[in-house]
C-alpha cells in the first residue's frame, strides 16, 4: 500500500518514466530513486520503466 504522502513524493518520476521521459543520471535512463522523508523512518523507492 502507498500511502498519499509517498505517491507525492514519486508521481513525477512514475509519470515522467510512464510517458517515455529517461532520467539521465541513470546509465540505463530507464530508472529514478525517490526519498519518501517521512517523521520516523524514510523509505526509499527504486521506480523503473519495464
Amino acid at each position: 500500500m502507498v500511502l498519499p504522502s509517498a505517491w507525492r513524493a514519486i508521481y513525477h518520476n512514475v509519470k515522467a518514466l510512464g510517458y517515455g521521459g529517461t532520467h539521465p543520471y541513470h546509465e540505463e535512463g530507464n530508472l529514478a530513486v525517490n526519498c519518501c522523508t517521512g517523521e520516523l523512518r524514510p523509505v526509499v523507492f527504486k521506480i523503473e520503466k519495464l
